[in-house]
Order: structure tokens, then sequence, then C-alpha cells
């Protein structure tokens, strides 16, 4: 018997789960961000702190990092419950990979941004990625390299800050 989570008012844009939790954390366009228990079917804990539509959520190291067309990202702690708010890009931002414990953002407002963890409540932009004058979607970062997928349906390589490759893949969007 399928079950049914119930709760957001908005569409859903975004899921990530967190297995040793056990939560289903999702993301709406209503600008909230719901942590699930599995088991019950009925979220414990609503955060509020975007004030508008959310666009991405990723768990890592009891912190969940969230992403939002109100320009920022939010750096959840799950052991001190404090939040972190970061802002630096000047539209939505849309996604997010890890480089241990720091980390790229995506926006479209067509920049990478490289945040860099000072300490267990500061992290600072390291530098900017101007990718495009379309929006950045999706951003994966492996073995050094950064791929990227814009607006217009390019995908490109980048490694150590420089464009490798450019790949006109798509006649639109590449968001996943």
């Amino acid at each position: 018997i399928p079950k049914v989570y119930s709760g957001h008012l908005g569409p859903i844009s975004c899921l990530d789960f967190d297995s040793e939790k056990e939560l289903i954390i999702s993301g709406s366009h209503d600008g909230t961000i719901r942590l699930w228990n599995i088991n019950n079917f009925h979220y414990k804990k609503m955060l509020t702190y975007h004030s508008d539509e959310v666009y991405f959520v990723k768990v890592k190291n009891n912190l969940l990092y969230s992403g939002s067309k109100d320009c920022t990202i939010k750096i959840y702690n799950f052991i001190t419950q404090k939040n972190i708010t970061l802002k630096e890009h000047t539209l939505s931002v849309w996604t997010i990979d890890f480089d241990n414990d720091n980390f790229f953002t995506g926006s479209l407002d067509g920049t990478i941004k490289y945040w860099e963890k000072k300490n267990s409540d500061n992290y600072q932009s390291k530098y900017t990625l101007n990718i495009t004058k379309y929006s950045v979607l999706k951003i994966c970062y492996y073995n050094n390299y950064l791929f990227i997928g814009t607006w217009n349906g390019c995908i490109e390589i980048w490694k150590e800050k420089n464009k490798i490759l450019s790949i006109n893949a798509h006649q639109s969007y590449i968001s996943a």
C-alpha cells in the first residue's frame, strides 16, 4: 500500500535522504523545508528560514544545505540547530556539489561560487567562476573536474578555474 507524505503548500522541487537519521528531506516552492520521519509518514520538523522557493537540499556530515530563489544558501546544523546564511549570488541558487568540507554553488546569475569552510560556523566565498550569460542549473564535482549544465543546453568541463571543454549538447536546459 503506497504511503503519502502530506504537508507542503506548494510543489516539491527537491529531495534528499539521510539513512542514519531515518529522514527524508524535501524542499518546496512554498519556501519551506520539511524533515520527514520515514517510519511515521509525517514531518517531524519544518524549517522556514528561506523567504522563497527552495531549489536544492543536501545532507552531509550532520549539516543540511539548501539553496533558494531568495539568492541564499542556508546551512542548518542538525546537532546545534543553528542556521548559517550565505548570500553572494545575485539570482536564485539552484545547485551544489562538494569538495570535502568546501563546496560549489551554481546560480541563475551564470556564476559558480567556491565556498571554503573557515570553522564550524563560518564559510567564505573564495572565488567566483563566471560561466555564462545563461543560468547554471547543475554542477557535479568529480576528481578535480567540474561538470556544468546550463540553461542553453551546454555542458562545460572545468579544471582548476579553467574551462577545458564546452559541448553544445542539447537545444534546451540541462538541470540533472
